[in-house]
């Protein structure tokens, strides 16, 4: 749970999932080479980047709204990305991760569904 409404100023990951907000500035402003970017977009990382050019640190891009079209029917990128940021970060288990979310939402979107998102973080998580 986020108990803080502070502004985050110099994080390690930004997770982009709407791919105009790269055409502000300060998207990647406080990033340095040594954070990343996570975007939710069909374009090779050097037109990303193009957006971006003071940004030196690792662009990882995934069709994250395709993705998920494919595997639940809805162009929601959510869980993709999640995916996604494990494969990047390493901070948590894919395991962990997919465990938690089956835990928390089969009882608010019912077990299909659920599946079909956990199919999605591992698709996520596998992209390249």
């Amino acid at each position: 749970e986020i108990r803080t409404q502070e502004p985050i100023v110099d994080p390690d990951v930004v997770v982009v999932m709407d791919e105009t907000v790269m055409d502000n500035e300060d998207t990647t402003k406080n990033l340095d080479r040594n954070e990343f970017l996570i975007i939710n977009s069909k374009h090779p990382k050097e037109e990303i980047r193009k957006k971006a050019p003071d940004f030196k640190g690792a662009i990882h891009a995934v069709d994250g709204t395709g993705i998920a079209l494919e595997l639940t029917g809805n162009p929601n990128p959510n869980s993709v990305l999640v995916g996604k940021l494990v494969q990047v970060t390493g901070v948590v288990s894919l395991d962990g991760v997919t465990d938690i979310f089956r835990e928390y939402f089969t009882p608010k979107l019912g077990k299909e569904l659920t599946e079909k998102n956990i199919a999605a973080i591992h698709a996520g998580h596998d992209s390249l």
